[in-house]
């Protein structure tokens, strides 16, 4: 039986890992990125946009540094010619699945028959991550991937009332450079590659964005021999 379109990528570029949360801590040539801002999440009183009806008001100066800075990253990581192995994954508990209506695919503009769905064994041990979950393929060029507002979507997976929203793991796989990009919610994201030198630019420009930390393990991974 051939192997699934990301599991020859992992095998041919990335060897032994799984595709979860957490890739940072799992691969020696990756970068974790910081996607917060100096803006506070949530809006206090007194604030011109605070809503007194609200228990929380949402900060959308936060949402949109968070958006702006994954976005930049992906940009800066993937050239728009490059082919890239758009990877998602949700835990399929409570009849889960994956739906052409869902805001992803609508986002891709794709039908059920352009993507490979597959079960797959839960990625997590923790309780929260219960029963089996199903992954789908899709191939694609980074220049057709609407990227700010997936992105946007991924970062209120936490928030409670915010859309659109995406849940699960959505994994960006550039299959031209050997790469792959995974923002794990709005607080962050990570970035590898099969080795250091396809990351320093991204270390060189970005610097000051880098998750202070796991900052001292960073730059030691990218210091001069």
């Amino acid at each position: 039986m051939p192997l699934l379109p990301s599991t020859a990528f992992t095998q041919h570029y990335f060897p032994g890992l799984a595709l979860s949360s957490g890739l940072f801590y799992r691969w020696p040539s990756s970068i974790r990125f910081d996607l917060q801002g100096a803006e506070p999440m949530y809006l206090k009183p007194g604030h011109p946009g605070y809503s007194s009806n609200k228990q929380l008001t949402y900060n959308e100066l936060y949402f949109r540094e968070v958006t702006h800075r994954a976005s930049t990253l992906f940009h800066a990581a993937f050239y728009p010619d490059d082919e890239v192995m758009l990877l998602y994954q949700k835990s399929a508990y409570k009849r889960g699945r994956i739906k052409t209506t869902d805001f992803l695919l609508r986002q891709l503009g794709i039908n059920k028959s352009d993507v490979v769905f597959k079960k797959i064994a839960n990625p997590y041990q923790a309780i929260w991550h219960l029963g089996s979950w199903v992954r789908m393929h899709f191939a694609t060029t980074a220049s057709t991937i609407p990227v700010r507002p997936i992105l946007a979507a991924i970062a209120n997976q936490d928030f409670r009332g915010r859309s659109p929203v995406i849940h699960g793991d959505v994994f960006f796989l550039n299959v031209s450079r050997g790469l792959i990009f995974h923002m794990y919610d709005d607080r962050g994201l990570d970035i590898l590659a099969t080795d250091q030198a396809t990351l320093q630019p991204l270390f060189d420009t970005y610097n000051s964005w880098i998750l202070d930390y796991d900052r001292a393990r960073i730059e030691q991974t990218f210091a001069p021999v």
